[in-house]
């Protein structure tokens, strides 16, 4: 399921990252619920929630990297460089 579907769902876009792309990342860091910036190359910097883990709801095997950009877009972002800078721990995952 792709990233707009699931933010479809939860009625805000989504960003999913390969965990490929970013093994060290999620090696390194606990699973859990962050907050931070998110910004798209053509659109500006948003705030965003941010998921380290492996989303049960989705039944996801492989832990991931699922950022949500708090605001209201009219279109979706594909295809835009995504960079997330993270400000702070919320919670552990549940």
């Amino acid at each position: 399921m792709s990233a707009l579907i699931y933010g479809l769902l939860l009625y805000f876009l989504a960003a999913n990252l390969s965990s490929e792309n970013f093994s060290a990342i999620l090696s390194e860091h606990n699973s859990g619920v962050s907050f931070g910036w998110a910004g798209l190359s053509t659109q500006g910097i948003y705030k965003m929630v941010m998921s380290i883990g492996w989303n049960p709801y989705f039944d996801n095997t492989k832990k991931t990297i699922e950022a949500w950009l708090l605001h209201d877009f009219e279109d979706d972002f594909y295809g835009e460089e995504l960079r997330l800078t993270m400000v702070g721990y919320i919670r552990p995952e549940v």
